[in-house]
């Protein structure tokens, strides 16, 4: 196996550890105990969707010879820049005390 298959495969490998443990979280919040709306909460997030596309890309480019993983590199960075700089809240910074 060559280090490049090896390497798509720990991507792979991350990015569904990564939806396995929000599934999990969302498992445990109350009312949420069903697979079902577990998996409905997590396909509507861009976030998670994208997570599972590079998944599945970096599944394909430690199977078979690389072909279309360019597309996974910027669309997970565009989310992430998307997501931090307008839909994350900003932390309140607490004020000095003097």
């Amino acid at each position: 196996m060559t280090l490049r298959r090896l390497s798509a495969l720990l991507i792979a490998a991350l990015a569904l550890t990564g939806l396995m443990w929000q599934f999990q979280i969302n498992g445990s919040k109350p009312g949420l105990s069903g697979w079902g709306i577990c998996v409905w909460l997590m396909l509507r997030c861009d976030t998670k969707l994208a997570n599972l596309m590079v998944a599945a890309v970096m599944m394909r480019a430690a199977i078979r010879p690389p072909g279309a993983n360019a597309t996974a590199t910027p669309s997970i960075i565009m989310v992430g820049l998307i997501y931090q700089l307008f839909l994350v809240l900003p932390e309140a910074t607490p004020a000095p005390h003097w």
